[in-house]
């Protein structure tokens, strides 16, 4: 596949996110992204979603199956993102929680300054 990412899964986060109030996309690394408050919390990637989270969320997460760090450009591991990795895109539909809670984190994150 040449696409940086899979469309069919840019559809489906599309519907998950672009409805609610104060999201907006933009490019990072590349790949669609998604932020709100000027500060990205999730993104595509060439397998799957990566996707900013509180600590205690990331080391949660990473017990799922499916769920990697996220290791951007086969670099070191950003630290406070996951990488789910599903095959099939309307997977990501079980994970709209997870996506609440990177907004709500990065939201007061946005809040204090950080």
């Amino acid at each position: 596949m040449s696409a940086r990412y899979k469309p069919d899964h840019k559809t489906v986060i599309d519907a998950l996110l672009l409805g609610v109030e104060g999201i907006s996309t933009r490019q990072m690394f590349g790949h669609p992204g998604y932020q709100i408050a000027g500060k990205m919390f999730a993104y595509l990637m060439e397998e799957g979603v990566a996707v900013k989270l509180p600590p205690e969320a990331v080391q949660a997460m990473l017990k799922q199956p499916h769920v990697v760090p996220f290791t951007p450009m086969g670099g070191t591991p950003m630290r406070g993102w996951v990488q789910i990795n599903l095959p099939d895109a309307d997977g990501y539909r079980a994970y709209s929680g997870i996506f609440e809670q990177a907004v709500e984190y990065v939201l007061e994150q946005a809040a204090t300054g950080q």
